[in-house]
């Protein structure tokens, strides 16, 4: 790894628990707007507007109302499409001035190829695939991705914890641009702990030395 990764934290809830987070130094902040998640944000106004970390809205299938809507209430920049959002549909929404991610789950018969049908998408999220919406906590095959060319940028989510940051940083996969963290660092859904978070960035950045 040559370049210093983005770190994103996603799936938090609390406003106190989020500005913890924030004075991490970390650059995304997700927040989930899907009401089956036990993560969802809910109908609270977060005030958050003094936050440094770019803020991440999270949808699985939602209307680009709902999404113009939630842009303006939480002042989002960036829209995480975690569904079954079409090419057409992501480039609705960059249209609307958000930053897009799309979300795909990942196994062993992904065809990569597939990622062409999306120019509108600024950065792609890899995830372990599942029937279920959301974080699994489980890891997929890494080296699945070493197939990838370099023109696709991209970060890594899936079970990553607190052990992993010597293995994150011997990736050696230049479109790999950022991690996303959840599960494993929470005390209790949407709910992070703020002194693991810390050590395992500090952690990221000994090992990247």
């Amino acid at each position: 790894m040559t370049n210093p990764l983005f770190i994103k934290v996603c799936g938090l809830k609390d406003e106190l628990n989020i500005n913890d987070v924030d004075a991490l130094g970390v650059d995304y902040i997700g927040m989930i707007f899907y009401e089956k998640s036990p993560r969802y944000v809910g109908e609270n106004t977060l005030h958050l507007k003094t936050i440094k970390a770019k803020k991440v809205g999270v949808f699985v299938n939602a209307s680009l109302e709902y999404i113009k809507q939630i842009k303006t209430e939480f002042n989002i920049q960036t829209a995480q499409l975690h569904g079954a959002e079409s090419p057409e549909f992501s480039e609705k929404v960059k249209n609307t001035g958000l930053e897009v991610w799309k979300v795909f789950g990942i196994d062993d018969e992904f065809d990569f190829s597939m990622l062409d049908n999306y120019p509108s998408v600024d950065l792609f999220l890899f995830d372990t695939k599942s029937p279920l919406h959301g974080g699994t906590g489980i890891k997929f095959n890494w080296e699945k991705l070493s197939s990838l060319n370099n023109k696709i940028k991209f970060m890594l989510s899936g079970g990553i914890g607190k052990d992993d940051a010597a293995a994150i940083n011997k990736l050696s996969i230049q479109g790999l641009v950022g991690i996303d963290l959840n599960s494993k660092f929470e005390t209790a859904p949407g709910h992070k702990n703020v002194p693991m978070l810390k050590d395992f960035i500090q952690q990221l950045k000994q090992n990247k030395q």
